[in-house]
């Protein structure tokens, strides 16, 4: 099992209510980036989880863990409030153990005990040059309190349109998950690049949205124009060169700021003067992992404050 860090997510068994002939447990759910949701589970659901890691996992693994509450062949309606908060206890003290280690919260079960669902789209991409280098800037989807759809990281794939070449990775977002994020790339090759972008989670991937641009020495001097006769610019002040979005079809409603941002990318790529309607690379895969392994030479990831 892996050491000992910050926990992906935290969850309060806060109390239970009788629903027929069953009593169901409410858990809080909080994850690292500030969401909040409540699920509402059964105690044969902690049964089934429990059966599940002594299924996939090492005895010695398991036998970290509490051991959860017995069964009790009692009909409901005969046990008591007493027996109930007992059991909510033994409850907590068993899924707290869980969900603090990370080989236990990758696991199927796990996720669907905490109700966590594969991510929304990101509400928009975009790419910007400084000093000959670009910068990835990706905005996650407007996302409420009660939001039980956290990042956790960010697929990126970069694909060359002349020459078909591929690069993949991914960046964690940590915390940040609820803000927007920049990934430094580097320099490009001259030609025609499309960034595909992907949020994930430990239950999915959301569907990808798309950005193309061109560092063709001639579309980098027609990005020069535009910026020199006042054309589109980045909020500290630098042209924004090549920078064309597509935008996402998502039916949520887009903030002011979003829908601002949406206007500028827009009225950007009519300056100078193309059009670009690109199919998205990458197709929704519920099964699909987020990738383990990361590169020294990756672009990193911060959030945009």
């Amino acid at each position: 099992m892996e050491g000992t860090a910050a926990p992906t997510y935290k969850c309060q068994v806060q109390h239970c209510q009788d629903v027929g002939d069953q009593v169901e447990f409410e858990l809080e759910v909080l994850h690292r980036s500030g969401l909040r949701w409540q699920a509402w589970r059964r105690f044969s659901d902690f049964v089934q989880l429990h059966d599940e890691l002594t299924r996939d996992f090492s005895r010695e693994d398991v036998a970290t863990l509490p051991v959860p509450p017995r069964r009790s062949w009692l009909p409901s309606f005969t046990q008591t409030m007493e027996f109930h908060e007992q059991r909510q206890h033994e409850l907590q003290a068993y899924f707290t153990a869980v969900v603090g280690q990370p080989e236990f919260v990758r696991h199927a079960a796990v996720q669907d005990l905490l109700g966590v669902q594969p991510p929304d789209q990101p509400a928009g991409v975009r790419v910007v040059s400084r000093d000959e280098e670009h910068h990835l800037e990706v905005h996650p989807s407007g996302v409420s309190g009660a939001d039980a759809r956290p990042i956790d990281e960010y697929h990126i794939e970069i694909r060359h349109l002349g020459t078909g070449s591929i690069h993949s990775f991914s960046r964690p977002v940590g915390a940040a998950g609820c803000k927007p994020q920049r990934a430094r790339i580097g320099r490009l090759t001259p030609g025609e690049h499309q960034f595909t972008v992907s949020a994930v989670n430990l239950a999915g991937y959301s569907s990808p949205i798309s950005v193309a641009i061109d560092t063709s020495p001639s579309s980098r001097a027609r990005a020069a124009e535009v910026a020199r006769k006042g054309g589109a610019h980045d909020a500290d002040g630098t042209a924004v060169d090549s920078t064309l979005e597509i935008a996402p079809a998502c039916t949520q409603k887009k903030s002011q700021q979003q829908q601002q941002q949406h206007i500028r990318f827009v009225q950007h790529s009519q300056l100078l003067g193309r059009t670009i309607e690109l199919p998205f690379l990458l197709q929704h895969r519920s099964t699909q992992k987020p990738l383990q392994q990361r590169s020294s030479r990756e672009a990193g990831c911060e959030a945009v404050p």
